[in-house]
């Protein structure tokens, strides 16, 4: 029977050897080092140089570096350290400690010291494996707890380089390497696709409402053409709820009382917090009941918060409650409150007060430009679609991290 520490849980056929724990100082290459202590001057054009702002979501990404340092600089920061293909970096000080990159590129550059830099000895040690140890719950649990307390944690390098690495010999660590890798891979190419529906919302959104004095939008589907008509807000909405400053005192029923953080992506579906009013409270306290089919905007504290209501319920005095007169229409509407032209007509009735609020009578005097009822059924169906899409690709982005944090647990010890 394998012995728990020996073996992980989880292993690709044909290993059988016990893993060893080694000191990650006896595995590297020399010892752990970091860039200049002192602030570099930076000028226009020069080398990269980067630090903690550039370690994001396990890469790095240079469009956040620090700026430039000159040649001549760089070449004393080399007397230290030379960065180097497959290095592996650890955010050792600040707020972000414990963040891990591995360098993927040739080109010229360097760092400042809150990065720890490690090298492997590729003969004991695969770059990529330790990159993926040092992700694990359990080393990211040690960085944390061994740097030092104050303004800002600090892990010592000399600390770091005492840290136990678990490792098999160097063909497994290539097979669990390998397989991370190609999962990290399939994280960034759902990530690159959720930012590009992202990216298509938001330009759609700029280009199918027109804008400010115009008529028509930029973009429109086949077979429309009348102008867009000017109306007021409440000519298309039946009620605007403004919901009681009061909070029940008392919860149990099924009508759901629901806050700001109970909103997933497009739609209020109920409260995630499980708090819940009866009718009899809701006639004591004359409660405002928000109809299924409606909207909520957010019309004090957080800006700009729109959602489509599932089911009655109540909320607080963050939202108002918008009931439209065709609910064919409510899909247009939610992607209309999403536009550029309505958050700047929020922005500026908000204009002068101290704490953001906008009143009922300004939604209901708010003016709008709107197309027919049809039109805006398709205008209403195509950003739909992309909410759809948008979602989809946020749960296979999850799964994705889920299924790595499972496998990390499960391949390492």
């Amino acid at each position: 029977m394998i012995e728990k520490k020996k073996a992980p849980k989880l292993r690709f056929p044909g290993f059988t050897d016990d893993w060893e724990q080694r000191k990650l100082l006896d595995l590297l290459s020399q010892p752990i080092t970091d860039g200049p202590h002192e602030t570099p001057d930076l000028v226009d054009k020069g080398v990269p140089f980067i630090s903690v702002d550039a370690i994001v979501d396990n890469k790095i990404d240079f469009h956040r570096k620090r700026g430039f340092i000159t040649e001549e600089y760089d070449l004393e920061c080399r007397k230290k350290y030379a960065p180097q293909r497959d290095d592996v970096y650890l955010v050792k000080s600040g707020s972000t400690v414990g963040k891990v990159a591995i360098v993927e590129t040739d080109t010229r550059f360097n760092i400042w010291s809150p990065l720890a830099a490690m090298r492997a000895n590729r003969d004991l040690l695969l770059p990529k494996y330790l990159y993926h140890f040092l992700q694990l719950k359990d080393t990211q649990q040690e960085v944390f707890a061994k740097s030092k307390g104050g303004t800002q944690p600090n892990l010592s390098m000399r600390i770091l380089e005492k840290f136990n690495v678990r490792l098999p010999g160097m063909d497994e660590q290539k097979k669990i390497s390998d397989c991370l890798d190609n999962l990290d891979h399939l994280i960034t190419l759902h990530q690159r696709k959720l930012e590009h529906t992202k990216d298509l919302k938001k330009s759609m959104l700029q280009k199918m409402f027109p804008k400010k004095g115009e008529k028509n939008p930029e973009i429109r589907f086949p077979g429309f053409t009348d102008d867009w008509e000017q109306r007021k807000l409440e000519d298309e909405f039946s009620d605007f709820i403004v919901p009681m400053r009061d909070k029940p005192k008392e919860f149990g029923g099924n009508i759901p009382w629901t806050r700001i953080e109970d909103i997933e992506g497009k739609y209020l579906n109920g409260t995630l917090s499980n708090q819940y009013v009866t009718e009899d409270t809701v006639k004591k306290m004359n409660l405002k009941i928000i109809p299924k089919n409606s909207l909520i905007v957010s019309s004090s504290a957080t800006f700009g918060v729109v959602a489509v209501v599932t089911q009655d319920l109540i909320t607080n005095q963050t939202f108002i409650g918008l009931v439209p007169k065709e609910i064919e229409t409510i899909d247009y509407w939610y992607a209309y409150f999403n536009s550029d032209e309505v958050k700047k007509y929020m922005r500026l009735q908000s204009a002068g007060s101290t704490i953001f609020y906008i009143a009922r009578e300004s939604f209901e005097k708010m003016p709008v430009t709107i197309p027919s009822k049809y039109e805006m059924i398709k205008i209403g169906q195509h950003f739909n679609n992309l909410d759809r899409l948008i979602t989809l690709h946020q749960r296979e982005l999850e799964h994705l991290k889920l299924l790595k944090k499972g496998l990390l647990q499960q391949m390492f010890i």
